[in-house]
C-alpha cells in the first residue's frame, strides 16, 4: 500500500518501492511509518523530483529550491540518494541535513547506509537520537519529537554506540496497526495508479458488458 500510495503522489516507481520498504521498516519497530508517509505524501503531493533533489556537498545537504514550501527536504527523495552515496559517508564523520520534513522517515535509509559502510550511525534532531546499525535500532527522545513535521537540522554521525544492553534495543520487529484514517489517506493516493475505466475496458473485462447474459 505504501508503494502504491507513493507512486500515486507522483514518486517514481523506484522511489515508491523504497518508500514502501521504509514504512514497513518503521512499522515493524512500532514506529509511526504509515502516519508519517501519509503526512509526507500530502505535503509534497505531485511536486517534481527536480524541486525536491537536495544540493549536496561534503558535509551539508539542503534543498535550494525557491518554491515557497520546498526549501525543505523530502525524506522519500533524500533517503534513496543517501543510499546511492553511502560510500561517501566513509570519509565524513558528520553530515548535516538542513530543514528535513518528517525526519524519522530518514531512519530506514540510514540503516541501509550503516550496513553498506559497516558502521554504526547516530541520527539526531531536536533532542531525538537514533542509534542505527545493520542489526540495531535504539531511540532516545520524546515520542512527540519522533513525529515532528520538520527538523531545522538533522545530524548523522559515524561511530556512535548505544549505551544500552542488547535486550533493550529495538531489534525485534513487532508490528504496528494502521489507523483507519491513515489507511484511507494511503488508499486515496493509491487509487491514482489505477487506469481509468473506458467503454472498451468495460466491454472486454469481467461482467456481461452490453448484454445481460446471466
Amino acid at each position: 500500500m505504501g508503494k502504491r500510495a507513493a507512486k500515486g503522489a507522483g514518486k517514481h516507481w523506484g522511489h515508491a518501492e523504497e518508500a514502501g520498504k521504509a514504512v514497513r521498516w518503521l512499522a515493524q519497530r512500532d514506529l509511526p511509518g504509515p502516519e508519517l508517509l501519509a503526512a509526507c505524501l500530502s505535503e509534497f503531493d505531485h511536486v517534481s523530483y527536480s524541486d525536491l533533489t537536495p544540493s549536496l556537498n561534503e558535509a551539508v545537504w539542503q534543498n535550494t529550491s525557491s518554491h515557497d514550501v520546498l526549501n525543505q527536504q523530502c525524506p522519500l527523495i533524500t533517503g534513496p540518494i543517501l543510499c546511492d552515496y553511502a560510500e561517501e559517508f566513509k570519509s565524513h564523520s558528520i553530515v548535516d541535513f538542513k530543514s528535513v520534513s518528517h525526519p524519522l522517515l530518514l531512519a530506514p535509509y540510514m540503516a541501509i547506509v550503516a550496513k553498506t559502510i559497516e558502521q554504526t550511525l547516530k541520527l539526531s534532531w531536536s533532542g531525538v537520537h537514533i542509534i542505527i546499525s545493520e542489526s540495531q535500532c535504539h531511540i532516545d527522545g520524546l515520542p512527540l519529537d519522533l513525529v515532528a513535521a520538520r527538523a531545522d537540522l538533522v545530524t548523522c554521525q559515524q561511530g556512535a554506540a548505544p549505551n544500552k544492553t542488547p535486550e533493550n534495543l529495538n531489534n525485534t520487529p513487532t508490528g504496528r496497526g494502521v489507523p483507519k484514517d491513515v489507511w484511507a489517506q494511503l488508499t486515496t493516493f493509491s487509487y491514482r495508479t489505477y487506469a481509468p475505466a473506458t467503454e472498451a475496458s468495460r466491454l472486454s473485462g469481467a461482467g456481461a458488458g452490453v448484454s445481460d447474459n446471466d
